[in-house]
């Protein structure tokens, strides 16, 4: 079970609000009201594998420095 105050706060309320940023964080876009949840093993397992595709010796490199368990949220924008 994962005890992060984050995916506590996910599955208390999954509504979240997003908004596009620069790799500083600041924001450049329109704020979005979506909902969050986190991924079931097999979702979470096709992320992985896709982020590995896109990002091959960095993601290598930051799995091996970082042994933190890896949390997969999905994030849909409310309609």
């Amino acid at each position: 079970m994962v005890k992060s105050g984050k995916v506590k706060r996910i599955r208390n309320n999954s509504r979240v609000r997003i908004v596009p940023s620069s790799i500083t964080g600041r924001p450049k876009g329109a704020w979005v009201d979506a909902e969050a949840r986190v991924a079931t093993d097999s979702q979470a397992a096709h992320a992985t594998e896709l982020i590995k595709m896109k990002y091959g010796i960095q993601f290598w490199l930051v799995s091996h420095l970082n042994k933190a368990e890896r949390i997969v949220i999905e994030i849909r924008e409310i309609t």
